[in-house]
Protein backbone atom coordinates (compact mmCIF):
# COMPACT_ATOMS: atom_id res chain seq x y z
CA UNK A 1 0.00 0.00 0.00
CA UNK A 2 0.91 3.60 -0.57
CA UNK A 3 0.38 7.04 -0.01
CA UNK A 4 1.14 9.38 -2.54
CA UNK A 5 -0.15 12.54 -4.25
CA UNK A 6 -1.57 12.09 -7.98
CA UNK A 7 -0.48 15.81 -9.84
CA UNK A 8 -3.33 17.58 -11.77
CA UNK A 9 -3.43 20.71 -13.87
CA UNK A 10 -6.93 22.86 -15.06
CA UNK A 11 -8.95 20.90 -12.90
CA UNK A 12 -9.94 21.02 -9.14
CA UNK A 13 -11.00 18.31 -6.77
CA UNK A 14 -14.79 19.72 -5.26
CA UNK A 15 -17.05 17.72 -2.94
CA UNK A 16 -20.15 16.53 -5.49
CA UNK A 17 -23.91 17.21 -3.89
CA UNK A 18 -23.72 13.27 -2.60
CA UNK A 19 -20.32 13.62 -0.20
CA UNK A 20 -18.22 12.31 -2.99
CA UNK A 21 -14.84 14.01 -4.05
CA UNK A 22 -14.74 14.69 -7.93
CA UNK A 23 -13.05 16.11 -10.56
CA UNK A 24 -13.95 19.12 -12.48
CA UNK A 25 -12.35 21.12 -15.33
CA UNK A 26 -11.82 24.80 -14.63
CA UNK A 27 -10.25 27.30 -16.08
CA UNK A 28 -9.28 29.31 -12.49
CA UNK A 29 -7.66 26.09 -11.09
CA UNK A 30 -3.81 26.36 -11.13
CA UNK A 31 -1.55 22.98 -10.74
CA UNK A 32 -1.82 20.65 -7.65
CA UNK A 33 -1.92 17.63 -5.77
CA UNK A 34 -4.51 15.06 -4.91
CA UNK A 35 -3.97 12.29 -2.34
CA UNK A 36 -4.49 9.32 -3.36
CA UNK A 37 -4.21 5.68 -1.37
CA UNK A 38 -2.67 2.70 -3.92
CA UNK A 39 -3.12 -1.00 -3.08
CA UNK A 40 -0.80 -3.24 -5.55
CA UNK A 41 -0.16 -6.91 -5.19
CA UNK A 42 2.94 -8.00 -6.74
CA UNK A 43 2.08 -11.52 -7.81
CA UNK A 44 -0.56 -9.32 -10.30
CA UNK A 45 0.82 -6.15 -10.86
CA UNK A 46 -2.47 -4.62 -10.61
CA UNK A 47 -3.00 -1.57 -8.69
CA UNK A 48 -6.37 0.41 -7.21
CA UNK A 49 -6.51 3.84 -6.51
CA UNK A 50 -8.58 4.94 -3.83
CA UNK A 51 -9.73 8.69 -2.97
CA UNK A 52 -9.36 10.42 0.44
CA UNK A 53 -13.29 10.26 0.85
CA UNK A 54 -13.37 6.42 1.43
CA UNK A 55 -15.00 5.66 5.19
CA UNK A 56 -12.21 4.75 7.40
CA UNK A 57 -14.76 1.77 8.17
CA UNK A 58 -13.95 0.60 4.92
CA UNK A 59 -10.77 1.04 4.34
CA UNK A 60 -10.11 -0.38 7.75
CA UNK A 61 -12.52 -3.25 6.47
CA UNK A 62 -10.64 -3.80 3.09
CA UNK A 63 -7.40 -3.91 5.10
CA UNK A 64 -7.97 -6.31 7.22
CA UNK A 65 -9.99 -9.02 4.40
CA UNK A 66 -6.86 -8.85 2.44
CA UNK A 67 -4.33 -9.41 5.02
CA UNK A 68 -6.77 -11.93 6.68
CA UNK A 69 -8.12 -13.96 3.27
CA UNK A 70 -5.39 -13.42 1.61
CA UNK A 71 -7.07 -12.49 -1.18
CA UNK A 72 -6.37 -9.22 -3.45
CA UNK A 73 -8.58 -6.03 -3.09
CA UNK A 74 -10.96 -5.64 -6.13
CA UNK A 75 -13.81 -3.39 -7.63
CA UNK A 76 -16.73 -3.18 -6.79
CA UNK A 77 -15.69 -2.64 -3.03
CA UNK A 78 -18.97 -4.83 -2.00
CA UNK A 79 -18.67 -7.45 -4.17
CA UNK A 80 -14.49 -7.93 -2.64
CA UNK A 81 -15.65 -7.61 1.22
CA UNK A 82 -19.36 -10.44 0.36
CA UNK A 83 -16.60 -12.83 -1.64
CA UNK A 84 -13.59 -12.33 1.37
CA UNK A 85 -15.70 -12.90 3.90
CA UNK A 86 -13.60 -13.74 7.46
CA UNK A 87 -15.80 -16.97 7.76
CA UNK A 88 -14.98 -18.22 4.43
CA UNK A 89 -11.98 -19.65 6.26
CA UNK A 90 -11.58 -18.90 9.77
CA UNK A 91 -11.55 -22.01 12.18
CA UNK A 92 -15.49 -22.72 13.07
CA UNK A 93 -13.95 -23.41 16.78
CA UNK A 94 -12.64 -20.08 17.58
CA UNK A 95 -15.40 -17.66 18.57
CA UNK A 96 -15.34 -14.19 17.14
CA UNK A 97 -17.94 -11.71 16.92
CA UNK A 98 -17.80 -10.52 12.87
CA UNK A 99 -20.31 -8.14 13.17
CA UNK A 100 -17.52 -5.33 14.09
Amino acid sequence: MRIGWMPYEDIQYQRAADNRWVLIESDAAAEGMIPVIMISYPETGDSLWFNMNMKSETLGKLLKHTMMTQKPIYEPVASYLADAKCTSCHPSDVRVNFDW
